[in-house]
């Protein structure tokens, strides 16, 4: 660079360097240009600092002609010993699972060159002291906010009377009867769903707003059964009819319906066995049981034993990618897109089991990581907390898998003001869906028929088919031969591994095929995908701004690999700009910026990854199977008269 060329302030905050395990080397290639090699350093002066934090300084940056990432080496104290520096590898690694790429400073005197990664490498000291190790920050001084225990609020019975419908009969503690209006109104229809006469046991999920109770979403869970009246020891006069129905409601803090489901099943089976329903005893008991204060022993749900992956894990026990890939296949990415675009999408099935329309949503929110644990204003359009309390990381922890992902700015803000997710939409709320976006579920067809509902998609379960009512969004969800690659990949080490008597767990019980690959999966897809738009932008501003920018890959268009009108349309949704406003510009320096399957595609494998897709959608097993039988009877049937026949015969010709 030349001296009077005037160097460019980076508007990003600075990044102080502190500890690392493993030395390497950038692996992006569009880290190359940002390096600066120092010739001609004694070896003594070399000083390997490890690093493990990677910290934000809000300090004004150091100049240079590209944005840099300036490793802060403190002075050290004379008054304590130098320590002995740790010998220097004689070849660097070469790998490193995500890089942060490397920026120079360049004066007229000196140079250096840091470099970082997920385990970064050893930076060399600039001046004759060895600075001495830094100890790690606590988690606490790395803003990094922990996932918060779920807490149970109540239980609840609800009960299905033939004069006025279902009502609340019961809630335990007494706080909630404060809510006896709200809970009046909404709660029954959620425990006991549309068609759950049809069975004998189902599970429903749903979320709930009761501002005395709690300000944000609650989310419950309802176990409902149905017994003979005839059987029941005290037959209450309001019991009219043959069978009576009724569920027993839990409503907790955090969606840990995984947890709570066998113990809710358990309860349940035992309070109906008991064939008393006066005698509610069993119901404060299950309160009690999962009510544990934090910080003291148990296994409860709301156990303070535990750290945050912990409790996030407890969330995931309620979901399975497994059975949500094996289902829809290569359409599990569109129904990705179709949540990230925030559309009107509606989950219908006529005869499966509520706890399945409901789980298969579940799973969904799942592939966006860390957005199950932040569902806080999921329950109402007109709920906006967590936008408000967004603000962009000012430090990074590498190696906490958390704070990595709240540095990429994650999880989007899908359930914002304006949106909504319901697993379990009664007939009593469909005034909602008058809101611009949502995620519900329903097993009535008359949700269908309402003109006033602006529903884009119809996703059903039962046949796994996306029906899209909105023919604008079709190009948007279209998938690229890049995206159909991936997927297929996916779905084959699903098929592969598929287990029909537990479809939940692979065989095995590898991690390859599990729900854990499927999430890091797709997880790795999302991340590719953000890092792809802020790079682009980047390159787009460099242009304006003269710098330059090397290597091989930088001339490809990376965006077409996604498909460019999905990016424009997420541009221009209200969960993209408050991820942009929040996120670092140049988180293309953690994640490679092109997607996983970039440069991996061939036209010929493409055709047949469509016509293998394709034909599986045909069903042709499950339809020609009737035809097949009408087939088989046909031949039976006619074989067995061409013997009577040529039985006849031949006792005529006898006689």
């Amino acid at each position: 660079m030349s001296d009077e060329t005037e160097p460019k302030q980076h508007d990003s905050p600075e990044l102080e360097l502190v500890r690392d395990d493993t030395p390497s080397e950038p692996t992006h290639p569009h880290q190359q240009h940002l390096q600066s090699a120092e010739e001609g350093q004694e070896d003594d002066d070399d000083a390997p600092l490890e690093l493990e934090d990677v910290k934000l300084d809000s300090s004004p940056s150091v100049p240079s002609e590209t944005p840099i990432l300036t490793p802060q080496i403190p002075q050290h104290n004379d008054s304590t010993p130098p320590p002995t520096p740790p010998e220097e590898p004689a070849h660097p690694a070469t790998e490193a699972p995500i890089a942060i790429a490397t920026r120079s400073t360049t004066t007229n005197d000196q140079q250096e060159e840091p470099s970082s990664s997920l385990n970064p490498p050893a930076v060399p000291s600039t001046s004759s002291s060895i600075p001495s190790p830094i100890p790690s920050p606590a988690l606490s001084s790395l803003d990094i906010p922990p996932v918060e225990r779920a807490k149970v609020y109540g239980v609840c019975l609800v009960g299905f009377d033939h004069a006025v419908g279902p009502t609340v009969e019961f809630c335990h503690p007494q706080e909630l009867n404060e809510n006896s209006q709200l809970l009046a109104e909404h709660l029954p229809f959620f425990a006991l769903p549309d068609g759950a006469h049809a069975r004998d046991e189902d599970y429903s999920y749903f979320h709930l707003l009761l501002p005395s109770v709690a300000k944000d979403t609650i989310f419950g869970i309802s176990c409902n059964r149905q017994i003979p009246s005839d059987q029941l020891i005290n037959k209450g006069k309001d019991v009219t009819r043959s069978t009576v129905q009724k569920a027993i409601v839990v409503l907790a803090s955090k969606p840990i319906f995984g947890p709570l489901r066998d113990k809710l099943g358990v309860i349940t089976r035992a309070f109906f066995a008991q064939k008393d329903f006066d005698d509610k005893s069993i119901l404060v008991d299950l309160y009690s049981s999962l009510d544990i204060p934090a910080g003291e022993p148990g296994s409860g749900p709301s156990s303070g034993a535990g750290g945050g992956e912990d409790r996030e894990g407890e969330m995931y026990m309620g979901t399975s990618l497994r059975e949500l890939v094996y289902k829809f296949r290569n359409k599990t990415l569109m129904l990705l897109k179709l949540l990230m675009l925030q559309r009107r999408v509606m989950f219908y099935a006529a005869h499966t089991p509520i706890e399945s329309l409901c789980t298969f949503q579940y799973s969904l929110v799942a592939l966006i990581p860390s957005l199950l644990t932040h569902l806080e204003d999921a329950a109402s359009p007109t709920l906006d907390e967590r936008s408000q309390r967004i603000v962009q990381p000012t430090s990074l922890r590498t190696s906490d898998k958390q704070s990595l992902i709240r540095y990429l700015g994650l999880p989007l803000n899908i359930f914002g003001k304006g949106s909504f997710f319901q697993p379990y939409l009664p007939l009593q709320q469909i005034d909602m869906l008058k809101s611009n976006s949502f995620l519900v579920g329903t097993s009535n067809s008359i949700f269908q028929q309402q003109r006033d509902c602006r529903i884009d998609a119809i996703v059903n379960i039962e046949t796994a088919s996306i029906d899209i009512l909105n023919p604008k969004l079709v190009p948007f969800v279209t998938l690229t031969a890049a995206d159909r690659k991936w997927m297929d990949e996916i779905v084959t080490t699903v098929d592969n591994s598929w287990n029909a008597a537990d479809p939940s767990r692979p065989t095995g019980l590898n991690f390859v095929g599990s729900d854990d690959f499927i999430r890091a999966k797709f997880e790795e897809y999302i991340c590719s995908l953000l890092a792809c738009i802020k790079f682009t932008d980047f390159l787009a501003k460099g242009e304006r701004g003269n710098v330059l920018i090397s290597g091989a890959d930088m001339d490809s268009n990376m965006m077409a690999s996604f498909n460019e009108r999905f990016i424009d349309a997420f541009k221009a949704t209200a969960a993209f700009e408050v991820w942009d406003r929040n996120t670092d510009s140049v988180i293309f320096d953690l994640v490679e910026p092109k997607h996983p399957m970039e440069g991996k595609t061939n036209p010929l494998e493409d055709v047949g990854i469509r016509l293998a897709h394709g034909l599986h959608d045909l069903h042709l097993e499950e339809n020609l199977g009737p035809t097949r039988e009408a087939i088989s009877r046909g031949i039976t049937s006619g074989s067995d008269s061409l013997w009577k026949t040529y039985s006849f015969l031949r006792s005529d010709i006898g006689k």
